[in-house]
Formats: C-alpha cells, structure tokens, sequence
C-alpha cells in the first residue's frame, strides 16, 4: 500500500457530498465524517509502519483538496466551514492554496517524497488549483501540473524532459539516487516515453479524467 491509498476514501465522501449525493448537511456532521476518515487514514499508514511526519506530510495537499472542494460547492452551510477550515485545524493555516505549492516545490524527487509527491499530482489531477485559481493563472497552473507529473516519469521520460527544458523556471531536483521505481495506478507514463514533451500539458487533460474515472469506480464499489 502506498500513501496516497489511505486517503482514498477521504476524497470519495468529499467528491460525493459536494455533489449532493449524501443526506448529511449539517457543517459539524460533514466535520465529524471527514475527521474520521482522516483518523482512518491514519490508522491504515500506521498499520504499513509509516511515521506521524511522513503521514502528515501527505495529509496537507488533502486537507487542501477538501477545504477546495467544500468551499467551491453550492453547498448552503461552506461559509460556516469557511470560518473554521481544516487546513486551520489541522495545521493552523488559512493559507493552504499558497503553501500547497511551497510544499511541493521542497519535495525531493527522489525516496520517500516521490510518494508524497504522487499525492501531490492526484489532488492537482482532481482539479486543485489554490493560488492559481484566476483565469490568467491557467497556463501557469498547467505547467505546474505537467511538472509535477514528469518527475514521477520513469528515468527514461525523464531525461526527454531535461532535454527539451520546456520548464526551465521549475525548481532543480535533487541529486540523490534512489532505485525504488514508481508505478503508477493508471499505467499511463508507458505511454508518455518517447513522445515529444511538447505534447505533455495536452496529456495532462487524459490524466486528469483518468483520475477521475477511476474515482467514479471505487465509489462505486465502496457503496457510499
């Protein structure tokens, strides 16, 4: 199991009641439920002997997620949720959009963070936007998504993108070395070695509804 499995569920009930598929209304029930969740998630990475700080590390982007997702909805009680948002409780922030990317610009591409790390592009593949929330902020937020997605690539892939340097303002990676692969649950980055990394933002558009897409299929299941 890998860390972005235990907040599964979290983003399925979220996902839902901002669609308005849950009879719950209420802000402290909604409260109540996604802290439980949360306290769910946290059970299962302590069960694969992961730590407090590497838990809480990919807990902030989906603290983040819900905050959005809530405070984006039609929902008639989000602007009570708006005067006591999780990223307050949980990491006494009001600024989650902005740290959202601070955050993710330190991770290391390579050891544990490349983990944390795919959190980080599945809330960003969930629609996530933060700061970049303006419509001119689009291409930006784009490209951001796109790089966060290619160092998740395979070393192959990955050095097509050094290569082209179509992102030359990003953050430098790390130099570290580490021989632990990533395997993707959609089993898209396949695809993506050897193509032109022009075409990368375009595909960012398939991952995105791929994401989605298998969201919709786990709910399914889960019988929420």
């Amino acid at each position: 199991m890998r860390i972005v499995d235990c907040f599964t569920d979290v983003i399925l009930f979220t996902r839902k009641f901002v669609r308005g598929e849950l009879d719950i209304h209420a802000a402290e029930d909604v409260r109540r439920e996604i802290i439980n969740l949360f306290e769910r998630s946290q059970t299962l990475t302590e069960s694969q002997g992961m730590s407090e700080e590497y838990y809480l590390q990919a807990k902030f982007p989906v603290v983040a997620l819900v905050d959005e997702l809530l405070q984006c909805s039609s929902w008639e009680d989000k602007s009570v949720w708006q005067l006591n948002p999780l990223q307050r409780q949980f990491f006494d922030t009001t600024s989650a959009g902005a740290e959202f990317y601070d955050r993710l610009n330190v991770l290391n591409k390579f050891g544990p963070d490349r983990d944390i790390r795919e959190v980080y592009a599945l809330c960003l593949g969930l629609g996530f936007k933060g700061k970049f929330f303006r419509g001119e902020d689009r291409k930006a937020y784009e490209e951001v998504k796109a790089f966060n997605l290619s160092l998740l690539l395979p070393d192959e892939a990955q050095r097509n993108i050094d290569s082209a340097t179509l992102f030359p303002f990003a953050y430098k990676g790390h130099e570290d070395s580490d021989d632990h692969s990533f395997k993707t649950r959609l089993n898209i980055y396949p695809i993506i070695v050897g193509i032109p990394i022009i075409v990368i933002v375009s595909l960012m558009i398939f991952y995105q509804l791929s994401i989605s897409a298998m969201l919709d299929q786990i709910q399914s299941l889960l019988n929420y």
